[in-house]
């Protein structure tokens, strides 16, 4: 039961493009070019369905650097 509930859980997967010229190798180029514009970086974010199929959706979110402080 335990498996299955990581399963199910979000998973947010971070592009490491820094640079707006390299978008073009990602699914969606124009908002990867804005994320990075912007600041933030470009992510895919995999959601499961109940029966386990896959859902991709691609989002910006605020650069995570921990080893930056």
């Amino acid at each position: 039961m335990f498996y299955l509930l990581l399963v199910l859980m979000p998973i947010v997967r971070p592009y490491d493009i820094t640079d707006p010229r390299f978008c073009w190798i990602t699914p969606q180029p124009f908002a990867c070019q804005r994320c990075l514009q912007d600041g933030q970086q470009f992510v895919q974010i995999l959601e499961f369905e109940s029966d386990g199929r896959p859902i991709r959706s691609y989002a910006c979110r605020a650069w995570e650097r921990p080893y930056l402080r």
